[in-house]
């Protein structure tokens, strides 16, 4: 039984993921955002949005489907509805800013899609009558057993692959040297400057701390396949999971909700539910061992029964994942290396500075406080506008820029003449307020009010 619920735990994970982040979102800013700000990671280079009236009713289909699914009513087929809205919808999302890591959700809702995670705690299970399950062939049962593990076998899989690759990245290019506080610092200052946040607690001013954090980091990253594989290796990796994820939104803020929610993979359920009744929890030994665990290591065969939807589809979505993470591509779609942060972390970031002319005055923008009031997708497209992702800058993307910025930072201005320029803007907290040092002059363009109110 406990693929079923571990198949049981992801759906609902995945869906209250879904819906709490509101992933498809995005989507319909891209759709109503001009062609010139998108920002295209690999494999989405000529994907154009579809229009905001067919985005916003795949939208509400996608939301109405998920609601469905997390209640397990007609549970594979509500699954397979979101696989084929959320590829369109996600992929539009992406077009905003730098990748958003949240593959493993469509990864996860193919995986769902096509493996038995109706089976417990859905309405499925209640609606089908205990009369139709004992008529159930023997064979029946097993097959969809098979397909149970098998599903489960590769959502651990692919889980493993999200944290040991940066991992593996950390220590090629820097060794344990990675865990230094000489470079952990900096990637520190960065994160609170792009969050507008310090903790309570400088962590920072403690360099044994950090090193001993970063070595449990690469630690638990390196480690996680192989933890994966036994019950309390699992126990380990959700324990280590959990409070990397807990120090990461209390020292860095970056909460990462959608991946946490995924750990009911790594729970061993039946166990919890006989603890919970003050039961012993049944032993797996013998036959029914081995027909709810194919693929086991001890076991290199791949039978006939074995060669099925879930194990076709796991196989794509495994290769994605690895080819993904050993290239270190963190820019692309559907298939990326999620964040390594192996290279080196300046204490400056690039920015662009706005001065605008008009008749009347000579103000800069965004200023210093409005720099740091900004979402991780409008750091990206600012850094995309100065060709950090590949795309040049060309004139057509200054003025979409300066006009969508000037909207949002100052909607009462008319005519003006306005400079872009390439600046850096220290991250030091110490200097968070300080004038930015100019790099280059990117170009000048003009700002009306009736280009705006087109």
């Amino acid at each position: 039984m406990e693929p079923f619920f571990g198949l049981a735990s992801l759906r609902l994970g995945v869906c209250t993921a879904l819906l709490l982040e509101d992933s498809v979102g995005g989507a319909l800013v891209a759709a109503r955002r001009p062609h010139e700000l998108l920002v295209y990671p690999e494999f989405l280079t000529g994907w154009v949005p579809l229009s905001p009236t067919w985005t916003l009713g795949l939208m509400w289909a996608f939301r109405v489907l998920l609601v469905s699914a997390l209640l397990g009513f007609r549970t594979q087929l509500s699954l397979a509805g979101l696989s084929v809205l959320g590829l369109p919808l996600l992929a539009s999302a992406q077009l905003l800013g730098p990748t958003v890591h949240n593959m493993h959700l469509l990864w996860f809702l193919l995986l769902l899609a096509v493996a038995p995670s109706g089976q417990v705690w859905s309405i499925d299970q209640l609606m089908r009558s205990r009369a139709v399950q004992r008529a159930w062939p023997a064979a029946r049962v097993d097959r969809t057993a098979l397909r149970a593990s098998q599903g489960l076998f590769v959502a651990r899989g692919l889980l493993a692959c999200v944290y040991f690759f940066p991992g593996a990245w950390k220590l090629c290019a820097n060794g344990v040297a990675w865990a230094s506080a000489q470079r952990l610092v900096p990637l520190f200052h960065s994160k609170w400057y792009q969050f507008n946040f310090l903790p309570s607690f400088r962590v920072d001013e403690h360099p044994l701390l950090l090193q001993l954090g970063g070595l449990g980091i690469m630690a638990l990253e390196l480690a996680f396949p192989v933890l994966v594989l036994s019950r309390a290796g699992r126990w380990m990796a959700c324990l280590g999971g959990l409070s990397f994820h807990v120090l990461s939104a209390q020292f860095l803020g970056i909460r990462f909700m959608p991946l946490w929610l995924c750990y009911g993979i790594l729970i061993d359920w039946p166990s919890v539910l006989h603890w919970l009744q003050d039961r012993s929890p049944p032993s797996r030994t013998g036959e029914a061992a081995r027909k709810t665990s194919p693929w086991r290591l001890t076991s290199i065969r791949v039978r006939p029964a074995h060669l099925n939807l879930v194990s076709l589809v796991g196989s794509v979505l495994l290769l994605g994942a690895i080819t993904q993470g050993a290239r270190g591509q963190m820019q692309s779609w559907p298939f990326a290396c999620y964040p390594t942060f192996h290279r080196p972390i300046r204490d400056t970031l690039p920015d662009v500075l706005m001065v605008v002319s008009t008749k009347q005055e000579r103000r800069s923008y965004p200023s210093p406080q409005q720099a740091r009031l900004r979402s991780q997708a409008a750091w990206g497209r600012t850094w995309d506008l100065l060709g950090y992702y590949g795309t040049p800058v060309s004139p057509a993307r200054l003025q979409a820029y300066a006009e969508e910025q000037l909207t949002r930072l100052r909607p009462a201005l008319r005519d003006a003449q306005v400079s872009l320029y390439e600046v850096e803007r220290s991250t030091q907290p110490a200097d968070w307020d300080s004038s930015p040092r100019i790099i280059r002059r990117l170009g000048n363009v003009e700002v009306s009010a009736s280009r705006r109110a087109d």
